[in-house]
């Protein structure tokens, strides 16, 4: 017995090139050669006649195609198609041309000529003695170096509420830190803890001098296992983000956590029970003292005493030694490391 083997008619066949060309023919490519002599906005965007820019591409480009991209430096803004990305037929594809090494940047150029601008520190500071109606000499440094910083941690310690019944603890002794341990000290805290690493032997006895009532080496002693004797009612953190799980379970019920600390990329996120900070009540309060609204009273602390800046500047380095001033910034003894011009 003999069998026929199936058989396709022509118009099916037909019909299947043509779902198939129209797959594959619908998406186009659109060139972009911003240094081609004839490169122009106004042309199809083919190989021979490119387009100028990635904007223009955009425009004419739609969910598929591809955007093939010329030697150059692309400075713009565009808007991309909407697109399914789970599809990949919905995706528009930007890639460079063969041989080619664009460059898509972010910043526009700023023109030139540049020249160093002939401006004193003294005469910024008189500027500012004219703002805010005070004489500052002998502390026009302060006014830049400190007046600043000081500026969040009067942020933060506001924040914080802290009262003469406060047992307070601050995590992290940096400049700001130890600005907000000799503020939290006149504002009557009732006991002062400090957390910061040993070996930083100089914000160590810094902090002590402030008026910490304690120092604790969080490297040799985590602070959930420190014995403070009293329930710590304020924390204020200067230290990253990860610190805070630590700081909320350190903090007694009906605490104020006020928080300052800055990381980025990965360290900028933290985990922590949730259930636990409902529980105990308490509140976390984030200090960003921008704009600077606190700078004329941080510069009436300085100038009264309230704040030893001139004790936080451990280190001064001119600008052509910038690189002992970065070595010096880690170093044992360092508390704050200025550069000036």
């Amino acid at each position: 017995m003999m069998m026929s083997r199936p058989t396709r008619s022509r118009s099916q066949a037909a019909a299947v090139t043509v779902a198939l060309c129209a797959s594959a023919c619908w998406s186009a490519t659109y060139h972009v050669a911003q240094r081609a002599p004839k490169a122009s906005d106004q042309n199809a965007g083919t190989a021979a006649a490119p387009l100028a820019t990635l904007g223009a591409a955009m425009q004419k480009a739609k969910p598929g195609d591809t955007i093939s991209v010329g030697d150059g430096v692309y400075r713009e803004e565009g808007t991309w198609p909407e697109k399914d990305w789970e599809d990949p037929a919905q995706r528009l594809t930007l890639t460079a041309a063969e041989g080619a090494r664009p460059v898509i940047d972010g910043a526009d150029p700023v023109p030139g000529p540049w020249e160093p601008a002939d401006v004193k520190l003294a005469d910024l500071a008189a500027k500012l003695a004219a703002i805010y109606a005070c004489a500052w000499e002998p502390y026009s440094t302060m006014v830049f170096v400190d007046g600043e910083p000081l500026g969040v941690a009067i942020d933060m310690v506001r924040l914080a509420g802290i009262e003469v019944t406060s047992n307070v603890l601050i995590l992290g002794q940096g400049p700001i830190g130890l600005m907000a341990t000799a503020l939290a000290k006149r504002a009557g805290a009732r006991r002062l803890f400090v957390s910061q690493p040993a070996r930083r032997v100089a914000r160590v006895e810094l902090a002590r001098r402030f008026g910490a009532d304690a120092v604790i080496d969080p490297t040799e002693t985590p602070l959930r296992e420190y014995d403070f004797g009293c329930e710590i009612d304020r924390v204020l953190v200067t230290s990253p983000p990860q610190t805070l799980p630590e700081a909320f379970d350190v903090a007694a019920k009906g605490g104020i956590v006020s928080f300052i600390g800055i990381e980025h990329g990965e360290g900028a996120f933290c985990s922590f029970d949730a259930n636990a900070f409902h529980f105990k009540k308490l509140q976390l309060r984030a200090s960003f003292a921008s704009p600077a609204l606190f700078t004329p009273l941080a510069l009436q602390h300085l100038r009264a005493g309230l704040v030893d800046g001139e004790a936080l500047i451990s280190h001064r380095f001119p600008l052509a030694r910038i690189a002992d001033a970065m070595a010096a910034a880690d170093a044992p003894d360092a508390v704050k490391v200025v550069v000036t011009g």
